[in-house]
């Protein structure tokens, strides 16, 4: 598990999730437990499925950086194979609670903000200073 937390980049995800439970308690009119829950849980899959795939497609560079080089695929705790499975399922399946228990819209934005976190914010980061700008969004 803790290899899991590790790929999720935990610490990082949970400031996403009260970002997200702070939006979403400043743009309700009521309280609903039920999408919080939703909201919570499916923004965790899906925040850690795009830091791992991140992570997957940057594992020769992690390995090159001290503070990178003890993440779980470069360190040899998880293959490039679990850690491409764990993290796209469960992205994927981060988007589905999304879509269940908030709202299609809801989903949709969360599967625009894993594409454009693993396929633009992800390569960018070595190309320019606006992968910045642009992982904001997701």
């Amino acid at each position: 598990m803790s290899a899991i937390f590790s790929l999720f980049k935990l610490r990082l995800t949970l400031l996403v999730l009260v970002s997200a439970l702070m939006g979403y308690l400043m743009g309700c009119n009521e309280v609903d437990t039920g999408k919080i829950i939703g909201l919570l849980f499916g923004g965790l899959l899906l925040t850690g499925g795009s830091n791992g795939m991140n992570q997957v497609f940057e594992r020769e560079y992690d390995a090159l950086m001290n503070r990178t080089k003890n993440r779980p695929i470069p360190s040899g705790e998880m293959s490039v194979m679990w850690a491409s499975i764990i993290s796209f399922f469960s992205g994927l399946l981060g988007i589905a609670i999304l879509w269940v228990f908030i709202s299609a819209t809801c989903g949709i934005l969360g599967l625009f903000a894993f594409l454009s976190y693993v396929f633009l914010y992800t390569p960018m980061k070595r190309m320019s200073s606006l992968a910045v700008f642009v992982g904001a969004f997701p």
